[in-house]
């Protein structure tokens, strides 16, 4: 596993980076705060996974097309279609999520997220060995998540 970053020091374009929002993308949703504070949690390897895609089948299928309005129609043949489907997230406060508040061994942030929380926690647990402190998820009724901590070899 690389090391973990060290902070950068303020006024650099490493600090501005750091200080942007950034979203780690799972199946089904994202998990969005400061760039800096994903940094902290896992090993950059891991963030973003939006280059993580889906092959989609499209079937064949017949379809009727009008050139003009009010001509006849005439029946088109499309074929099958395999393409890949990246992930994607919702712009805009009214798609930004339920907050959660993070307790990490450095501090305490807030994070948004989207999508179903049972798909995030998988996610976290599937990636403890990229994972550099343990935390906490809290989520705005109270309801507590982890403590998540990262996979350690008994030596």
């Amino acid at each position: 596993m690389p090391p973990r970053p060290s902070l950068p020091d303020p006024d650099t374009k490493e600090h501005e980076r750091w200080c942007r929002e950034e979203a780690l993308l799972y199946e089904g949703g994202t998990f969005t705060t400061a760039y800096g504070n994903l940094a902290q949690l896992w090993a950059p390897g891991e963030l973003p996974s939006s280059t993580k895609y889906k092959v989609i089948t499209r079937a064949s299928y017949t379809a009727n097309r009008t050139n003009k309005i009010g001509g006849s129609s005439k029946k088109v043949e499309v074929g099958a279609k395999d393409y890949l489907k990246y992930p994607s997230k919702r712009g805009g406060s009214a798609a930004a999520g339920a907050a959660f508040t993070v307790v990490a061994e450095d501090g305490t942030f807030t994070a948004r997220v989207t999508g179903d929380i049972q798909t995030l926690i998988k996610w976290i647990t599937e990636h403890r060995m990229q994972q550099f402190q343990a935390f906490t998820l809290y989520s705005g009724s109270g309801a507590q998540y982890g403590p998540f901590t990262p996979f350690a070899l008994n030596a």
